[in-house]
């Protein structure tokens, strides 16, 4: 039998070549969807990133895990994150140290609805000073005195004059994002604008008073009867971070989204593009 040509060879291996090619494609558009196939992720996806939620309410820990494993967080993120839990009551005989949250690996602390203990305020304040990254929605975090206490320092938003966080929190109807900081490319995923709930319907905001620049904020009204199509109504904080020099990182959204009744694509949108920021994901960096 004749030897096949090189030509014949080349013919042959065409399929495969083009097969090798469609492959490439898909990863280079989807740099997540290898991360999500069994073994092979294992050689594809980056490194683990760790979120503790610290919450007095755990199924918002199962909120946090579901956005944060989805179709879009993988293609953010280039893989899943791995969320944890804990109850705000229970912190304080765990985070006994900056040093005992560096060993459990942890990338990201979020703090919910829940109040801490003045000792874990200051463990976590440590923490952000030697580099960690905290997100807090809303009041989470606050002492029993309703106060960030320890962590006032590092947190980019005041509640009062003398810190009291008290009856601050208030229902925006027909409640809408808006880019403050037009240069900031967390403020352009939500640009020019986003609605996040109906004229009939609420989200809960925590009127706050910004330290530092304001990336987002929220046109809205507070009743439902006020509402008036196409324009921005009262103006309420909704995420700003702290930029003063420091290791760390502190980012604070005036709403704890994990909780609040809105558009599931929305909540979405909102938890995975601010964590994206957070940790500096490519295409959230100045």
């Amino acid at each position: 039998m004749d030897e096949e040509t090189f030509e014949q060879k080349f013919e042959a291996a065409i399929p495969v070549l083009i097969l090798l090619l469609l492959i490439i494609g898909i990863i280079a558009l989807n740099p997540g969807w290898l991360s999500g196939i069994p073994v092979i992720g294992n050689f594809f996806h980056g490194k683990t990133v760790n979120v503790l939620v610290i919450t007095d309410n755990m199924n918002e820990v199962n909120v946090w895990q579901s956005m944060l494993s989805s179709d879009m967080a993988r293609r953010v993120f280039g893989n899943t994150l791995n969320v944890e839990g804990m109850i705000g009551s229970q912190s304080e005989s765990e985070i006994i140290s900056a040093d005992a949250l560096d060993k459990k690996g942890y990338d990201l602390i979020v703090l919910t609805s829940t109040h801490l203990p003045p000792s874990v305020q200051l463990v976590l304040k440590n923490w952000v000073d030697n580099g960690g990254k905290l997100y807090i929605a809303s009041l989470g975090g606050i002492n029993d005195n309703h106060r960030w206490g320890e962590l006032s320092s590092v947190v980019p938003v005041q509640c009062s004059a003398d810190g009291e966080c008290v009856d601050i929190i208030t229902p925006v109807y027909g409640a809408t994002i808006y880019p403050q900081d037009v240069n900031n490319p967390l403020a352009n995923k939500f640009a020019p604008k986003t609605e996040i709930t109906g004229g009939n319907e609420s989200v809960n905001i925590a009127v706050v008073s910004p330290l530092y620049t304001q990336i987002m904020y929220i046109g809205g009204w507070d009743s439902p009867s006020k509402v008036e199509a196409g324009k921005v109504g009262n103006v309420y904080p909704f995420v700003t971070e702290n930029t003063q020099s420091m290791s760390g990182k502190v980012f604070y959204i005036s709403i704890d989204p994990a909780t609040e009744n809105i558009n599931p694509d929305i909540k979405q949108r909102i938890i995975i593009n601010t964590v994206g920021y957070v940790m500096g994901v490519e295409g959230y960096t100045e």
